[in-house]
């Protein structure tokens, strides 16, 4: 026995690989304590080798011990990709299993040779969990286009992590259609149609192949592979003939709101006007009608594409004009412009109609004195824009959005109560964070007492902190002016240009892409307003903006 511990101690302590690899070969026999013993010695080492091991009885290990393989970093990756290679089947599935708990698109190269491994099972689990990792660089793929584009160093290097997996995964995918007539599996060719427009000719070379079986496969299995998934793939299915009409067929049923956001993710397909022509086949698939008005359900990125592709499918003019006049009427500037664009683009004599009515009302708005003026809609949407602009940026200190924000508080006081009202709590979460300084904290003293009984845990902390900051006085020691004080000339010109800029820049708002040059105009254009207001409004005692 005491021999034993001695080897168990040497083991434990041994730098070489080989230590793992003793005690890896020992653990396919081992079972009740000694099991227990060499797992933990595994654990406790910490190499790859270990994790090989581990992740190679995986199925037998407790879930606690699951949960610490899985947790151990790039130490899983090295450990499936040795345990993959494997002579015993139970190791290779194993190890599937824990690149299915534990996805790394990179790795799909080491499935090539598991499509074609002598065991049946490992044949069918390698297949899925190919497409488990098709899915995962789909995924990430979407996430990547909704969401703003983080500049960071942090961000920049995920984002090239990110690329080098897909571009890994793509070169497995590649060779596994090469040699789909050694391996014959379906799931293969469905991940494929996923990426059909990175494959490219070589894909559509094999699919035209009558002397091969991955057209007839695709063929066989085309109406059970329907999915969002397909939608790049059907849409170049319209360029090629003989799969035009089963292409026709499924995109004409395009119904749910997933379908939906999969054609809008295609909207480079529009740029071709050859293209864009044989869009017209497709006629009115369903997924776009019933849209409410804001298109509040489309990722926000995407909604612009929305009137666009109305125009290119085949919808009547009866259709078009009344989807794009419901959109028109959109109170998100973007929505409203890209309807009002789209409305233009068709020139039906219901449409003019509705452009005209349309520009009398917006003309009759601009007037001095008007409800709609009074409404300052150009203000608003600058406040929109920096309010999301901030957000996107995880509501950072050193923000210029949120300096424009703070230097202009007085202007959007209103819209900075209403987010302490907003039925998002991350929204009542920035304001609390937006105010930040003792002189925003005095002038929003109200609204910070009433956050900090806040169904949200996070936001009654941060506002509780926020009270502290709250002084006898504000910086701007005046209240806002009037809601009927009389608008300078000078005022109303200021606004007119932000609104300018503002519908210039609706496109890169929808799509995330706010830059340095927005914002700075934005906060000259808002600094020029103030002071015109403060000039046009009784002075108070002592004068400051808001920091």
């Amino acid at each position: 026995m005491k021999r034993a511990e001695q080897l168990y101690a040497w083991l434990e302590r041994g730098p070489s690989p080989v230590c793992d690899e003793i005690i890896s070969a020992g653990l396919a026999d081992a079972d009740g304590e000694t099991l227990e013993r060499l797992c933990e010695l595994l654990l406790t080492r910490e190499h790859d080798a270990s994790w090989a091991g581990l992740i190679g009885i995986y199925d037998r290990l407790t879930p606690e011990r699951q949960a610490r393989v899985r947790g151990g970093g790039e130490r899983v990756r090295s450990g499936i990709a040795q345990a993959l290679r494997a002579e015993i089947a139970e190791v290779r599935l194993n190890a599937l299993a824990v690149l299915d708990a534990c996805p790394s698109p990179s790795l799909a190269y080491a499935l090539s040779s598991l499509l074609r491994d002598k065991s049946g099972r490992v044949r069918d689990a390698a297949a899925r969990t190919f497409r488990n990792l098709g899915e995962i660089v789909l995924e990430a793929d979407a996430r990547t286009a909704d969401a703003p584009r983080d500049e960071t160093p942090a961000g920049k290097a995920k984002a090239r992590a990110a690329a080098v997996e897909r571009t890994e995964f793509l070169r497995a995918l590649i060779e596994v259609v090469r040699t789909f007539e050694l391996h014959n599996r379906p799931e293969v060719l469905e991940v494929s149609l996923w990426f059909a427009r990175e494959l490219g000719p070589p894909l559509w070379k094999l699919l035209d192949n009558h002397r091969a079986r991955c057209g007839r496969a695709v063929a066989e299995n085309l109406v059970s592979w329907r999915s969002p998934k397909l939608t790049g793939f059907l849409l170049d299915c319209l360029q090629q003939h003989e799969w035009r009409i089963p292409a026709i067929t499924l995109l004409r049923t395009w119904k749910t709101l997933p379908e939906l956001v999969a054609l809008l993710r295609c909207s480079s397909f529009m740029d071709d006007a050859e293209q864009r022509r044989s869009l017209l086949a497709i006629k009115s698939p369903p997924c776009f009608m019933g849209l409410d008005r804001d298109l509040l359900r489309v990722p926000a990125s995407l909604r612009t594409s929305v009137p666009p592709w109305v125009c290119a499918l085949g919808y009547t003019q009866q259709e078009r004009t009344t989807l794009l006049t419901c959109w028109a009427n959109s109170k998100m500037p973007d929505v409203h412009l890209a309807a009002i664009e789209a409305l233009a683009s068709i020139g039906n004599a219901s449409a003019k109609k509705m452009l005209s009515e349309h520009e009398a009302r917006q003309k009759k708005a601009d007037e001095p004195g008007s409800p709609a003026a009074e409404r300052n809609p150009s203000a608003d949407d600058a406040f929109d824009v920096l309010w999301r602009q901030w957000r996107a940026q995880g509501a950072a200190d050193d923000s210029r959005a949120l300096r424009v924000l703070r230097d202009n508080a007085r202007v959007w006081r209103q819209r900075w109560q209403q987010m302490s009202r907003s039925t998002d709590a991350n929204d009542r979460l920035a304001l609390v964070r937006a105010i930040g300084t003792p002189a925003l904290a005095t002038e929003f003293a109200a609204e910070i007492e009433s956050l900090t009984s806040d169904s949200n845990e996070r936001v009654r902390r941060a506002a509780a902190e926020a009270r502290k900051l709250v002084t006898g006085r504000g910086a701007t020691g005046a209240p806002p002016p009037p809601a009927d004080a009389p608008e300078s000339p000078r005022a109303a010109e200021i606004r007119q240009k932000l609104a300018t800029l503002l519908a210039e820049h609706a496109g890169d708002d929808a799509a995330g892409g706010h830059d340095a040059y927005l914002v700075s105009q934005i906060g000259e254009l808002l600094a020029a307003l103030q002071a015109a207001l403060d000039r046009s409004s009784p002075q108070p005692e002592s004068s400051g903006g808001v920091r």
